[in-house]
């Protein structure tokens, strides 16, 4: 008799990463200064669409878009670029460090601002329930501040980059 085990690890590495993800996001927000109750609210929405299109390959990035409501206008944006075919080692890895470095050196947002979160995802990807299209702010002269891969997990990894003007 023979046993044979199976473990399916882009399961594991789709749950890892949709985790972490989630995770940043919360980071951002909280770091920022940012009221987290919008997020705690849209937390099962959108770790369902970004687990699901992390699975089919089709997520492409997850952004936080910080802005000045009044004004229409966007303050900052952070930036979760999702690598497929990253070429890694099997390994997971998650370092918020970096965010945390990166807040506290530009500071929190004013206080009347507010923030969003987008989920781009391929044209061709399944839709979400409860998702629908939004435009995002123009970057105008935001210019990016790369932070590196912050995590990955099997051969998909997550580039991080903070917008800021000038």
């Amino acid at each position: 008799m023979s046993t044979r085990t199976y473990i399916d690890t882009k399961a594991y590495s789709v749950a890892f990463l949709a985790d972490k993800l989630m995770y940043s996001v919360k980071e951002i927000i909280r770091g920022s200064g940012l009221d987290p109750v919008k997020l705690s609210q849209q937390w099962n929405t959108l770790e369902h669409g970004i687990s699901r299109w992390l699975h089919t390959q089709d997520l492409m990035r997850v952004s936080v878009e910080i802005f000045h409501p009044r004004r229409n206008r966007l303050v900052g944006r952070w930036d979760m670029e999702i690598i497929y075919g990253y070429g890694g080692d099997g390994t997971m890895h998650a370092d918020m460090n970096p965010i945390r470095q990166m807040i506290e050196r530009e500071g929190q947002a004013p206080e009347e601002c507010d923030y969003r979160i987008l989920v781009v995802a391929k044209p061709t990807a399944d839709e979400v329930h409860g998702w629908g299209d939004l435009n995002e702010y123009d970057i105008g002269q935001h210019k990016p501040r790369r932070l590196g891969y912050l995590l990955w997990a099997g051969d998909t990894a997550v580039d991080y980059s903070y917008w800021k003007k000038g």
